[in-house]
Parts: C-alpha cells; structure tokens; sequence
C-alpha cells in the first residue's frame, strides 16, 4: 500500500472528507487530493499531524516497520542443499548491494532526523499554545484602592487591587509616573499578594518630589514574556490635606 493509499484509508476510517483533512492541517483539500493520488507527498509538520490525528506512530504510518518473519516451510534435503548454494553465489552480490544501499540509508536517518526535530517543534508549539495567557481584551482588574499620604514634598502610595485575572506566575507592578516643569518620571514597585488571598495583590509606592505635581497611576501584569498593563488613576494630585484624580477603571461584576 502506497503512502497516499494509507492516507485515504485512514481519513475513510475517521470519517472524514478531504476537505475536512485539509482543514484540520492548514491545507487545501486539493493538497489532500494530491497526496493520496500520490502525485505529491506531506511536508514533515503534515506527517507529524497526520500521525497525531489519526491516532498513529509515525513509523506506523509511513510503515516503516518490519513485519514479523514467518514460518518457512519444511524442505527436502535435495532443495535445502541447493537452495545453500543458490545463498552462498549470492553472498557476493548481496554485500555489493548492502554498500550501495550505505548513502540510501544515511538519507533514511537523516529523513527520520527531520521527521523527530519536526515533530519536537510540533510538540514546543502545542505546550505554548497550551500554556496559561492573560486575555488583554478582557478586563485586568476587579477593584482597586489607594490612600496617598504626604512625607514633606514626598508621597506614599499605599495601592491594592483585586486581579480580575489570574494565572500561576503572574507578577503586578504598580507605576506611578510624575509629571513635572523640567521632566516626566516613572516610580515603579512590584506587589506582593495579600496575605489570605489568591487574587489580591498590594505595596506601598513611594514616590519622591511628588507634592502638587500631577501623577498617573498604573497596574502592569506580566505572564511568561506577556505584559498587559491598566490604566487605574490619572491626574491625580496630593495636596496638604487632601487628594484628588480621575478613575480610569471600571468596577467588574
């Protein structure tokens, strides 16, 4: 049975058309067409996906294995001893043949090579995909609070907030960024998790030369490589004895 004949069975098992398997792979169903007619053969990646969708080791569909030997039959002492000597004229030949056939099977293992490194990068990308992500168009925060209090021409921050996301991994850091005549500053702070909760997260921000400038305040959330980041509060201002801003968040549920 030839490769495309194995595809074309193996595709009728599963009950699926040529479109059908074009599309579970990223291909046109006249590629599928193609290769079962085989007028063309699967790129390494398809091969790989046409083993994991259907279910089988590669060597299995490529059927590369060896089937199991069988029984010879009895044979008269007359045939035997010819047959002995048919095997040993060959012998010669046999050899010769097994040194032609040295590149054939080097570009067999190199082949399987391609066919393991494709499969491991398959492999790399479907742990990606499956790997916990923030959803930047979804809501990042569910509360958020801040008490300023004023240290001469300094402020602290004391920020919570309540993450309306969460993954194992994920950091929030709390920026402030001051606004000032000669130049515009960003203090940063990474928060801790409160203390009896999953999704809590909480640091006091010190922020220097803070008094009557105007600031804005940030959440950034960052998840293996991802960074997303929330506008909470901006044009917010501290004064002698009290503060004003302008939320920029909405409340969640």
């Amino acid at each position: 049975m030839t490769l495309g004949q194995r595809i074309q069975a193996l595709r009728k098992e599963k009950g699926l058309s040529q479109e059908a398997l074009g599309e579970a792979l990223g291909v046109s169903r006249q590629a599928v067409s193609q290769w079962e007619a085989d007028a063309s053969l699967p790129e390494l990646d398809k091969l790989v996906g046409l083993s994991r969708l259907f279910g089988l080791p590669l060597g299995d569909l490529l059927q590369l294995e060896e089937p199991a030997p069988q029984a010879a039959p009895a044979e008269d002492p007359a045939r035997l001893q010819k047959r002995r000597l048919a095997h040993g004229l060959s012998a010669a030949a046999a050899l010769l043949l097994a040194a032609a056939l040295v590149w054939t099977g080097t570009g067999l293992v190199r082949t399987s090579e391609r066919l393991a490194q494709a499969e491991a990068r398959l492999t790399a990308l479907e742990a990606a995909a499956a790997a916990p992500r923030l959803d930047p168009a979804a809501p990042l925060v569910a509360t958020f609070d801040f008490e300023a209090t004023r240290y001469g021409n300094d402020v602290n921050f004391a920020l919570s907030l309540t993450a309306a996301q969460q993954a194992e991994g994920m950091t929030v850091t709390f920026q402030a960024t001051r606004a000032s005549d000669a130049a515009v500053n960003t203090v940063s702070k990474a928060a801790a998790l409160s203390p009896g909760s999953s999704t809590g997260y909480s640091t006091v921000l010190h922020v220097p030369d803070c008094f009557g400038s105007v600031t804005t305040l940030t959440a950034v959330f960052e998840l293996d490589g991802q960074r997303c980041t929330q506008a909470l509060a901006r044009n917010v201002s501290v004064g002698e004895n009290s503060a004003s801003w302008e939320p920029l968040w909405q409340a969640q549920g």
